[in-house]
This record gives structure tokens, C-alpha cells and sequence, in this order.
């Protein structure tokens, strides 16, 4: 069997081990439980680490599912999303998506000499350390490690922890203030023009998207409001929100951790990635399948669509980045995020609004507007997010009279006037 990448040996105590990549053979002889328990308890895709559990045997297809369920994907992802042929570059795209670390995977022993040679391929590829256990009394094909230090090793890679931390709730308010403020500055000097196709509202619909969908409990959402209040009070202007609970129930929360791990749980990253726009915005089905990749900010973190700039949490973007991936990987047009089947055009409303369906039934998540036979029509002009707390009436913003003149900082020149009235000299 061939390496393709170099394989690691037991670096011993003193030997840094920051610069892992590659390869990794991992040596259990005894087959030890305890090695199968402090290895499987690495497990944390959040923090960049994968434990695979393989089919004993399995053949290519097989192997790419098991890798697929080690992401936290359904074990009939493939074959629900009609993708069964696109196993190995599904899990090349998931993995760079979620910025996998270190992969484990155990009961390599088993697995046939051509998969093992495809996992220094998959490392070269998409970056993690792979670290195949070898369970057998037999030697690994090449230096192996011991299994407690390959343990210790993956645990304390100094970039492997990127565990979401609970932030003190002054600084969250902080931040929401900051944030607010500069909204209310950007909505004195220039507020959202209501463009063609749509309904009165849509600039203030956005705002209150931005503004409120990084909440994850209703409390967090009560914080981001009253947050937004004070922010917009202090440049002078006055966000009025409806005081009943009930009616601010439609901003949220929306993109909630548990969402999101529910979405994570699709094979296909167009689906994934089409099922949290239309849950995250509100957007039309026919809105949805018009996003292209240039309507994706660099960080993943704004969706422009033509209601309005969208916000997306940062807990969600890596569905994003994953349907970059696949869109780049599959040579679709630029124009298009959501291709056809055959890689042809935009998708027609009736079919995104299709795809969001079956994707929200997958995840088991409520059918947003855009899987509607109200969200799946195409005649008729956008409406704002969160429609009926804006439509209403209940949710405006007041006061600061009318934009700022903003003047040039030097005077016009003017060309002299000529002894003749009315005639510039040139």
C-alpha cells in the first residue's frame, strides 16, 4: 500500500504536535475497550472532531455513508436527496464545510487496502488529520502511535476548540446596542427605498431580521429588542414594538442551535442551504431560487435578496459555505446557487418550493412561507419579513424628521460670468 501523504510516529513527550496533518496510523493490540471509549468520547463536529465507526468490510459507497452519519447526517441522506452516486464529493464538501480537525476512524484493520490509501487522498484534499485505529496484534503498514498519546494529541491541538462559550449577558446587551445604533445611523442617512415588487415594509422587515435572529431563547430575543430600543433611542429615533408577547412571537427565535442541528442532519447542501434561507428570511420560494453566490457576502454572514439585506448567524453559515462548495464543485452557472437537476438554470418556484418541502421534512421542521402553495406562487410582490407585526402597523420606527442633506465639504466652482447676462465665459 502506498502513502501519499507522510505518516507520523509517536512524536514522545517532548515533541510538539501542533503541526499535525496527514496521515496517522494509531497501534491497539489488546483491543483494548478503553481505547474504543476515550476515542469514541472525542466526538465534537463543533469543535472540529469526527469519530467514524466503518462497516466492517465496507466498499466505497458504504464507507462514504458511515462518514456521512460520523457528520451527523441521516443514514439515508443520499438516497433521499437523490445524490446516492455523489457519496465521496458529499463528503469532501461536508468536511472542508464544517473545517473538520481530525478524523478518527476505528476498526481501520477491517477495511480494504484501496480505502485506506482513499484516506490520504481525503486528507490531502480537504486538510484534517486522519487518524486510522489499527485493532489487531498485527502491525500497522507503516509507525504507528499509541493510543493514549494519539488521544492526548487530538485533545490538545490548540485549534481544535472552537466550542460555542456563554457570553456574559453585558456584553451580549453591549454588542446589541452597538449594533442597533448602527442601524439607526444608516436608516437616517439613507432609509431603504421600497423597490419594484414588493410591499410596503420590506426595509423595516430586514432591519428586524438583522436586529433579532442571532436569539436563541425568547429571553435572548426580549434582550436584542430592548437592545435595538435604547440603540435607536440614543440617535434619536424610536423603534415601537408591540408590548404582547403573542404578536412578537413571528421574529422569533428563528435559527435556534437546535434548527440548525436539525438542518445538519441533510445530505444535500443545496437543500440545507435553501431550507435555512426560507426559514431565516421569509423569502418566497421564487426569492429563494433566485439567490446566486454573488448575493453571499465573503464571511457568509449577510444573504442580499430583493426584499432586503438578510442576516445569517454564525452557527448556521457553514450550510452556506457547504452549498459554495458543492455549487463550485459541480460547475453550475454563476448565476444560479440552485441549479436543476442537470445543472441547467434557475429553479422554477414550483420547484424550490418542492425542494424546501422535502428538505423541511427531513429535518422535521416546520414548512416555512416558501413550501406553501401561498410562497410557491409567482405572481404578486414580496412581502416583508415578519408581515404581520409590520403590516400592522405594530412595529414602525418614528421620529428624526426627514434625512440629512449631506453637502459637499468644498463650494461649487462656477465658470465666470461674461459682461453678457446669461453667458458663461468658456
Amino acid at each position: 500500500m502506498t502513502a501519499a501523504v507522510p505518516l507520523g510516529i509517536d512524536p514522545g513527550p517532548g515533541r510538539a504536535t501542533s503541526t499535525l496533518g496527514g496521515l496517522r496510523w494509531v497501534h491497539d493490540p489488546d483491543d483494548d475497550q478503553a481505547c474504543l471509549h476515550h476515542l469514541a468520547a472525542l466526538h465534537a463536529p463543533g469543535a472540529g472532531r469526527v469519530v467514524c465507526h466503518p462497516t466492517p468490510g465496507a466498499t466505497g459507497p458504504i464507507l462514504a455513508r458511515d462518514l456521512l452519519e460520523a457528520l451527523g447526517k441521516r443514514r439515508d441522506a443520499l438516497t433521499r436527496a437523490r445524490r446516492a452516486r455523489d457519496g465521496a464529493a458529499l463528503v469532501r464538501v461536508w468536511m472542508r464545510a464544517e473545517r473538520v480537525e481530525h478524523l478518527v476512524v476505528l476498526r481501520a484493520h477491517r477495511l480494504h487496502p484501496q480505502l485506506l490509501d482513499a484516506f490520504a487522498e481525503l486528507s490531502a484534499a480537504t486538510g484534517p488529520t486522519v487518524w486510522l485505529v489499527w485493532h489487531h496484534t498485527d502491525p500497522p503498514p507503516a509507525q504507528a502511535w499509541s493510543w493514549p498519546r494519539a488521544v492526548d494529541a487530538i485533545r490538545g491541538h490548540p485549534h481544535a476548540d472552537r466550542s460555542v462559550r456563554l457570553r456574559p449577558v453585558e456584553v451580549m446587551y453591549g454588542e446589541a446596542v452597538a449594533e442597533a445604533r448602527r442601524e439607526a445611523r444608516l436608516w437616517r442617512v439613507a432609509p431603504p427605498r421600497q423597490r419594484r415588487y414588493t410591499q410596503p415594509g420590506c426595509g423595516l422587515g430586514a432591519l428586524l431580521q438583522r436586529l433579532t435572529i442571532d436569539a436563541t431563547t425568547e429571553a435572548e430575543l426580549c434582550l436584542h429588542l430592548d437592545a435595538a430600543q435604547v440603540g435607536f433611542a440614543a440617535e434619536g429615533l424610536t423603534l415601537v414594538l408591540p408590548p404582547e408577547p403573542a404578536a412578537l412571537a413571528a421574529l422569533g427565535p428563528r435559527v435556534t442551535p437546535r434548527v440548525v442541528a436539525r438542518l445538519r442532519r441533510i445530505g444535500c447542501p443545496a437543500s440545507a442551504a435553501a431550507l435555512l434561507l426560507a426559514l431565516a428570511t421569509d423569502a418566497r420560494a421564487g426569492q429563494v431560487a433566485s439567490c446566486s453566490p454573488r448575493s453571499i457576502s465573503p464571511d457568509l454572514g449577510q444573504v442580499r435578496l430583493l426584499p432586503g439585506t438578510y442576516r445569517i448567524p454564525e452557527r448556521a453559515r457553514p450550510l452556506l459555505r457547504a452549498a459554495l462548495l458543492d455549487h463550485q464543485a459541480r460547475g453550475l452557472p454563476a448565476y444560479a446557487l440552485f441549479a436543476g437537476a442537470r445543472g441547467g438554470g434557475l429553479l422554477l418556484p414550483q420547484a424550490m418550493g418542492n425542494l424546501i418541502g422535502r428538505a423541511a421534512a427531513l429535518a422535521d421542521l416546520p414548512v416555512p412561507l416558501a413550501a406553501t402553495s401561498a410562497g410557491r406562487g409567482d405572481s404578486g410582490s414580496e412581502e416583508p419579513f415578519a408581515t404581520a407585526l409590520v403590516t400592522s402597523g405594530a412595529g414602525r420606527i418614528d421620529g428624526g424628521g426627514p434625512p440629512p442633506q449631506l453637502r459637499p465639504r468644498w463650494p461649487r466652482l462656477r465658470p465666470p460670468r461674461s459682461p453678457v447676462r446669461g453667458r458663461a465665459l468658456r
